[in-house]
């Protein structure tokens, strides 16, 4: 945690269905003395798309909508434009909880907790004070897996237009209390309630978040305050509902597509990885200040939740992971190697720094510090970069970047990925 400049942490670990252990380390405040417990809050960030799916399948159960429809035949307070590509193709839930339906937003920076929040439907149109564009389509749906907040938000609008409650409410009683999640919320900005018990968040090489935390009006997509204890609770709930074992939350065809690969090897709400007895589900939340991570083997329900109150702390949840399985015994769980590192040449250190472009506009700095070189993300802090000996990659471990390289050519300096490219 030192390391990697991580305050605190949160892990629970199940089996066979059952929470094994839960535990915190170090502080919920940054440069405090509030040790993390099991109750202690985390943002979730991402990992509420996985929640939001199980609400929304809930009342594709109750008949009250068809997965394979229009969306705007359900939608009330406000429609997805229609463009060429809707005339082509109708936007149904079934893409957007897959992230199959071409919508636009990848994902939402939150508004400080000095700032004012927009509404839903001014995030929905782009309208001030919304920092982000128009939530619309803009690639043939149902052709290309791009992953989509705006999808996710849309479908917030969806079920607060189909159930006519607010959408924590309706999370709350439908997914929460069934489940028995009594530290979770999806109130933005936190209810007075939860403060005691939440983490503030942190950046590293930037410090703490101001005011604690972001507010996220994109609950769906990114708003969950939720506990390690309590995920291992929903996990365990969605895999016994596939399994068969329990409708305490989803009867099980449902269940079992929301955890099996569609396009992109997402299925609904989740990631999901190998297939057979191995198959595993999972998802990962980033906010500003949070990072946090969820896994679960689908056929006999073991797995691990780590939460975190700092960016880039990537590195730390896969050691933990890594150490989690290799005591527990995952089958065919990816338990990374170590690596052994060489310094950077002069010439490297002199031509390295600069900002490089990712994909999509999304943009890193490089930047040197003595001898060292770190990557710097927008918002999030920095993390270091480092020279595999055994070849000319360069990889960082705060972040899950595969191993890389800088390049500079007449379309611009790049971070180009020789694994996923060549």
């Amino acid at each position: 945690m030192l390391y990697y400049n991580v305050p605190g942490v949160s892990v629970a670990v199940f089996h066979d269905g059952e929470i094994l252990w839960t535990k915190g380390y170090g502080t919920g405040r940054p440069g405090g003395s509030v040790p993390v417990t099991e109750t202690t809050l985390f943002q979730a960030a991402s990992i509420s798309k996985s929640v939001t799916a199980a609400g929304a399948l809930l009342l594709v159960q109750k008949g009250a909508i068809d997965l394979d429809r229009d969306v705007n035949e359900y939608l009330v307070s406000w429609k997805l434009s229609t463009n060429t590509f809707t005339e082509e193709r109708d936007v149904t839930l079934r893409g957007l909880l897959n992230h199959s339906a071409g919508i636009t937003i990848h994902g939402f920076p939150g508004y400080s907790r000095d700032e004012k929040v927009p509404t839903l439907l001014e995030v929905l149109n782009g309208i001030a004070p919304a920092n982000t564009a128009r939530i619309e389509v803009d690639a043939p749906v149902g052709n290309v897996w791009r992953y989509s907040g705006g999808g996710y938000t849309i479908i917030q609008q969806l079920l607060i237009d189909i159930t006519q409650q607010p959408f924590e409410e309706y999370v709350t009683d439908n997914v929460f209390v069934p489940l028995e999640m009594k530290n979770s919320t999806f109130s933005q900005p936190l209810d007075h309630a939860y403060e005691v018990d939440a983490a503030w968040g942190y950046r590293p090489g930037l410090g703490p978040v101001p005011g604690g935390y972001n507010v996220y009006p994109e609950k769906s997509a990114a708003g969950l305050w939720s506990t390690a204890h309590d995920l291992a609770l929903f996990a365990i709930g969605v895999q016994k509902a596939a399994a068969g074992q329990s409708e305490s939350l989803l009867e099980q065809s449902l269940a079992k597509e929301m955890v099996t690969a569609h396009m992109g090897n997402y299925g609904f709400g989740v990631m999901v990885a190998d297939e057979g007895s191995t198959s595993r589900f999972r998802h990962t939340g980033i906010s500003e200040g949070f990072d946090s991570v969820f896994v679960t083997y689908t056929a006999v329900g073991t797995g691990a939740v780590v939460m975190t109150n700092s960016n880039l702390s990537n590195g730390l949840i896969t050691e933990i992971l890594g150490s989690i399985a290799s005591e527990y015994d995952w089958p065919n769980y990816p338990i990374p190697d170590q690596r052994q590192t060489e310094p950077f040449s002069d010439q490297e250190l002199a031509e390295y720094p600069g900002a490089y472009e990712v994909d999509d506009g999304f943009v890193v700095e490089v930047v040197r510090d003595g001898n060292r070189l770190f990557m710097s993300f927008p918002k999030q802090g920095r993390t270091e970069v480092y020279s595999a000996q055994s070849d000319d990659s360069l990889f960082v471990t705060g972040f899950p970047f595969p191993p890389f390289q800088l390049t500079s050519n007449e379309a611009g300096t790049q971070i180009k990925f020789p694994t996923l490219q060549e």
